[in-house]
């Protein structure tokens, strides 16, 4: 790195002086951060007073779409991006953010005195360096104990072998590597609202500028198996038109970062057609729906996802209720059901939980069927869907057997003349 004193800005900030020069990088190899252009480097003089000045390198990192040759620390503006300082023995002494020039974070080391004081909007923890003690506006900090589980995210990344450059990047799995306690602060703002300690994360960004969805890919995970079958066109026509029975089962692990549901095309132990297994989600989190007949066709298929997704939201609310985080109260039935079973554990989920849908959610499968084929029939025509893979469960005899029959022979008729025949 080479220094241009000729190429500097004075500038005066709550009393003190700053010189801030230009800093031209020769020689030097900077690896590409996807997402942020090349980082751009400061050295400033601070004079407090009259004596020697104190000397920090800031390292000026843009977002994309927030590039700008001309950025200086100390009149930041438009600047949005990361700005990394360190001192003059190359020590990094804060991590600040900004969005549109306005400070975002700020991870402060506690030894030194701020650099530019600047208030930011949230709150942010890095271990090794603290939370500025005032945030979101002036509020006061509180420190509490977390579980922060450790996850290892795999991408499969497609890159240009001519240029170098990524041309996608998608999301594949993820792996769990345990758990440890980490301390939280989080900071209550003027206007009386909570600040949050955030994990930033890079996000992955094509070659054409599309930012991926990873909030979606990173909770509803696609094995390679799943991907390009049938159930899946079946699935993206499911979240594509996001019907009712969708939203609340298969959709709640949109928006939820503890629970990840992946699809996957394998065996079932107690179905010929599709299962789904909730063995992991005690420990990690993890739910598998697995699709066995991959020779139905596509409306049958759409009813063993829709009957499988009830079964993943419901061992996600059990966990949940496991874990205090719901009252269990909101679905007594259920866990009156898993009480009675739990005399055999090698059974009680798939009993409990299919009495329960027995109990529950019968019509709203032949709803979310009929919608599909675009009310073409009756709410009759499609019990059938609802009841595959419940009859055997149906203790308290609420289908008797002229229904049963009589439902079969209609859905049948939807089968042979549905307009659902997207993915066959």
């Amino acid at each position: 790195m080479l220094i241009d004193w000729s190429s500097y800005t004075i500038n005066k900030i709550g009393g003190d002086l700053f010189y801030e020069f230009l800093i031209e990088k020769k020689y030097f190899s900077q690896p590409s951060v996807h997402g942020y252009t090349s980082s751009v480097y400061r050295l400033i003089a601070r004079f407090i007073t009259n004596d020697e000045p104190e000397f920090y390198i800031v390292e000026l990192l843009p977002r994309v779409d927030s590039e700008n040759i001309n950025l200086f620390y100390t009149s930041v503006e438009d600047f949005s991006g990361m700005a990394y300082i360190y001192n003059s023995k190359g020590q990094k002494v804060s991590i600040e953010s900004y969005e549109n020039g306005v400070l975002q974070t700020k991870r402060l080391d506690g030894s030194v005195r701020d650099l530019i004081t600047r208030i930011p909007q949230k709150c942010d923890v890095l271990e090794g360096l603290e939370p500025t003690s005032n945030c979101g506006g002036g509020g006061g900090c509180t420190t509490s104990s977390v579980v922060v589980q450790r996850w290892t995210y795999w991408y499969d990344v497609e890159v240009d072998t001519q240029t170098g450059a990524i041309v996608s990047a998608r999301y594949s799995h993820r792996q769990y590597r345990g758990s440890y306690v980490k301390q939280v602060t989080t900071c209550s703002g003027s206007a009386g609202s909570q600040g949050n300690a955030i994990d930033k994360t890079i996000i992955p960004v094509s070659s054409d500028g599309e930012v991926l969805n990873l909030i979606t890919e990173f909770l509803i995970i696609k094995d390679a198996s799943f991907k390009n079958s049938k159930a899946d066109c079946v699935y993206e026509i499911l979240k594509e038109s996001n019907g009712d029975l969708f939203k609340s089962t298969i959709g709640k692990f949109i928006d939820d970062p503890k629970y990840a549901l992946t699809f996957k095309i394998g065996n079932c132990v107690s179905s010929d057609d599709a299962c789904t297994d909730g063995s992991k989600i005690g420990t990690t989190g993890e739910l598998s729906i697995i699709i066995e007949n991959t020779n139905a066709n596509s409306i049958n298929t759409a009813a063993m996802i829709l009957h499988e997704g009830i079964h993943a939201e419901l061992f996600r609310f059990v966990d949940q209720a496991h874990n205090g985080d719901v009252d269990p109260n909101d679905r007594p039935r259920l866990f009156e059901l898993y009480n009675y079973y739990q005399r055999d554990l090698r059974t009680m989920d798939s009993n409990a939980q299919h009495v329960y849908m027995v109990e529950n959610y019968v019509v709203p499968i032949a709803k979310a069927m009929r919608e599909l084929d675009n009310n073409k029939y009756s709410l009759d025509y499609y019990m059938g869907f609802g009841w595959d893979g419940l009859r055997a469960y149906d203790y308290f005899g609420k289908l008797s057997s002229t229904d049963s029959d009589r439902f079969y022979q209609l859905q049948n008729t939807v089968v042979r003349n549905t307009s659902f025949k997207n993915c066959d």
